[in-house]
């Protein structure tokens, strides 16, 4: 019951939220942990990558654990059609970075 009425509290606060305001991005965190590959996550524009490597840490049950020595990083896959391994680039993101801010510029850079 109780997972059930925290879901629908973010169902109701994801579709409050619009791109302008912020938006759900999945964060991979395999590394962390391998059975559960990623977590979803609200994030404003102005969330850093520093609040994320806490709050993922804090979700994979891991929040003693020292954020410092963990870092944020950005995979930018190719189009499918010209998808080879050396054509993958992955880019540590500064603690300041906002995530969600290089996702939305990316994809607008893209359409």
């Amino acid at each position: 019951m109780g997972k059930k009425l925290q879901q629908s509290r973010l169902k109701q606060k994801f579709s409050r939220t619009s791109t302008k305001e912020g938006g759900t991005v999945k964060i991979f965190g395999d590394e962390l942990n391998p059975s559960i590959p990623y977590k979803t996550f609200l994030l404003s524009l102005n969330d850093t990558a520093e609040w994320v490597v806490k709050e993922m840490l804090n979700k994979y049950g891991m929040k003693y654990e020292h954020p410092i020595t963990y870092c944020l990083s950005q995979i930018i896959l190719p189009p499918y059609n010209q998808m080879d391994n050396k054509s993958i680039k992955q880019v540590i993101l500064h603690d300041k970075e906002c995530p969600l801010h290089i996702y939305l510029n990316h994809i607008q850079k893209n359409q």
